[in-house]
């Protein structure tokens, strides 16, 4: 008898245990539907796993997509999301994936009867494809408009440079420095050795100012251009997506 007992014991310990985990894995499973730690990053997953069960393709650029994830959540229209807008998107997660899927379809579905044709897929496509080569357009644009500004920007720094380097432009900068005007002769305790001293002393903190926001510049002006480079990029892997589909 007591051994029939220790066994419906140990069987009822198990069955506790095993309900207990199966509940646990439930419920983080629920809390991560619910609210998934990074709701742009979800919301971005998301979307491409609809473009790929509607389109055939992830085929939306993600800027497009994040741009619509603003329209629906950025309240105060500031261009990002705060803690309480992501807040209210983690709060209706659950529903965002029904939500998503029925308003892709509704922008395919021009006889509004619920379902996308492929004459209406094809069109969608097409639209989208056309979407994409304008960005590009515009992308490559925009890079074209940076490396202007920068050869125009360089040039100037540089001719800044090369003017601190002629001697009346030294004589000037020393007067000016030294509260004097352009037109004024040297002061009487500034002799000939002294006068070139302050001088060369000038010039070498004009050209480092210089030089420092030369770098500077290039610095900013590449990470710039490597930015639209792998908008370019991406754009482009898009198209491809596009046409593939389109061919298939």
């Amino acid at each position: 008898m007591k051994v029939q007992l220790n066994h419906l014991t140990h069987a009822a310990l198990a069955v506790t245990l095993m309900l207990g985990a199966a509940c646990n894995r439930t419920s983080s499973t629920t809390a991560a539907e619910e609210a998934p730690a990074d709701i742009e990053s979800a919301y971005l997953g998301l979307s491409a796993d609809l473009q790929k069960e509607i389109y055939g393709a992830e085929v939306m650029p993600v800027a497009e997509v994040r741009k619509e994830l603003l329209a629906k959540a950025d309240k105060d229209g500031d261009g990002k999301l705060s803690e309480e807008e992501k807040a209210a998107l983690k709060a209706e997660w659950k529903e965002m994936k029904e939500k998503l899927r029925a308003e892709m379809k509704a922008a395919l579905d021009k006889d509004k009867d619920g379902e996308v044709s492929a004459e209406e897929k094809k069109a969608g496509l097409e639209a989208m494809g056309q979407k994409i080569k304008a960005a590009i357009q515009s992308t490559l644009e925009d890079i074209r408009t940076a490396q202007e500004d920068a050869r125009a920007n360089i040039k100037e720094a540089c001719s800044r440079s090369d003017d601190a380097g002629k001697p009346e432009a030294e004589a000037a900068a020393l007067k000016e420095g030294a509260g004097r005007s352009a037109d004024a002769g040297p002061a009487d305790d500034l002799d000939a050795e002294s006068m070139g001293k302050e001088i060369e002393k000038e010039l070498n903190a004009c050209q480092t100012v210089v030089q420092a926001e030369k770098e500077k510049m290039r610095e900013m002006l590449k990470a710039s251009l490597d930015a639209l480079h792998a908008e370019l990029d991406e754009l482009k892997g898009k198209l491809g997506s596009v046409e593939d589909v389109q061919g298939a």
